[in-house]
């Protein structure tokens, strides 16, 4: 009976530590969700607060994009301002340009690829069937070529014109070796004006520090053309 009375007396003084760990470990972990609701709180309204500086941030560099825009057009802007525009734009241009070239020659080299391919297929007497997949690049690569070109500029056009006819001729009639080879030619030429005619107009808009003008461009491009083939030239504008 005795030992029975120790073992519960020893029971009961071991419950009351064990309590109080007990509510100190929740005590703690109130303490610990409090102080995370806290920072997911901070978290979030830093968070809002980086999103609206961003904001206005965009904004204010699109008012000023604006209010430069308007000064150029208004004649407001010092020479050095005009230096620092011209020398962006010319950066951009350049970078166009050798997007401009890289298309000229993907669009090229899936053309003459699928040419000779067809040529071949009818030498040997192979029934011709065209490959979507190779018809869908070519298309792919001149759509990117048109997107990227003012098609309002005369050489422009002349170029977007013959590329369709280019196209047309290998699938139509890829026998006519000779048709196609002329075309080929009327392409590559023109798109070697474009090329040229951009580098001579950023060397120009950056000596005199300010952008050319529709009709100083147009006057570039038929320099650069008759310098490179003035005959090519006559007979594609005539």
């Amino acid at each position: 009976m005795d030992l029975l009375l120790s073992v519960a007396q020893a029971a009961n003084d071991a419950i009351p530590p064990a309590v109080e760990a007990a509510n100190v470990t929740m005590a703690g972990a109130a303490q610990n969700a409090k102080t995370a609701a806290y920072v997911a709180i901070t978290a979030a309204v830093i968070s809002f607060g980086a999103t609206m500086v961003s904001t206005k941030t965009a904004r204010k560099s699109a008012k000023e994009a604006a209010a430069i825009s308007k000064d150029i057009a208004d004649g407001s802007l010092n020479s050095l301002e005009k230096r620092r525009l011209i020398d962006t734009v010319s950066a951009q241009r350049i970078e166009w340009i050798n997007n401009v070239r890289n298309q000229f020659v993907e669009f090229n080299a899936l053309c003459h690829t699928f040419s000779m391919t067809m040529v071949n297929k009818k030498i040997k007497s192979e029934p011709v069937v065209i490959d979507m997949r190779d018809y869908l690049d070519i298309e792919k690569a001149k759509n990117q070529i048109e997107l990227f070109l003012n098609p309002r500029e005369v050489v422009v056009e002349k170029l977007i014109k013959y590329q369709k006819q280019m196209f047309d001729c290998i699938v139509e009639e890829s026998e006519k070796v000779s048709k196609y080879s002329n075309i080929r030619a009327n392409v590559i030429f023109l798109q070697q004006v474009v090329l040229k005619a951009e580098w001579k107009r950023i060397k120009l808009e950056t000596q005199k520090g300010e952008q050319l003008s529709n009709s100083e461009t147009d006057e570039i491009f038929k320099e650069v053309a008759l310098e490179m083939d003035s005959k090519r030239y006559r007979e594609i504008f005539s």
